[in-house]
């Protein structure tokens, strides 16, 4: 390649650079925003866009609603999310099953979570967790309803069992 075109090229990828950092720091942007503390679970979600509302229904596989308006969406949602723990919980490992019940003895949130970008998706994807400022500190918030919800202490033993055998088919695969 001559000169000309490989500048062009250098030129091109360093654009894509920068767009691809300012849309980093946009998505930090919004998953950082404001949170309110304590929070319930129609807050959480209507912090959310129609598309990751969508995204969350579509992970828990609740059928018929791909037509509903983002009102409708989190109202649906609102009721089926606290209802669905127990299959969540089927998928969830032991690591993620910690940070849950760290969250919950800490009356729902916690600062500076430190969690990787994966388990953040993972959680905002669930519908169990959300993150936000408060107070000009990161926070990792777990609605009321499923901080206040029996199943997470009522079935401690049966999960644990759950949790660890996940963690070990993770670990096989």
């Amino acid at each position: 390649m001559d000169k000309k075109t490989i500048n062009k090229l250098l030129g091109a990828l360093e654009r894509m650079n920068e767009t691809a950092q300012k849309m980093q720091q946009s998505k930090e942007l919004k998953i950082w925003s404001d949170i309110s503390v304590p929070i319930t679970l129609k807050e959480a979600l209507s912090r959310l866009t129609k598309d990751e509302l969508s995204d969350i229904r579509k992970n828990l596989e609740i059928q018929g609603a791909s037509a509903l308006k983002k009102g409708e969406l989190i109202d649906l949602l609102s009721m089926r999310i606290p209802l669905l723990l127990e299959k969540m919980s089927m998928t969830m490992d032991q690591e993620r099953y910690n940070i849950i019940q760290k969250i919950i003895r800490n009356g729902g949130s916690i600062v500076d979570p430190k969690l990787a970008a994966p388990q953040l998706d993972y959680f905002r994807t669930s519908g169990i967790l959300f993150t936000g400022t408060y107070e000009g500190k990161r926070m990792v918030v777990i609605p009321e309803e499923i901080v206040k919800n029996p199943f997470f202490q009522e079935n401690d033993k049966q999960l644990t069992a759950i949790f660890r055998r996940n963690t070990e088919w993770i670990r096989l695969t």
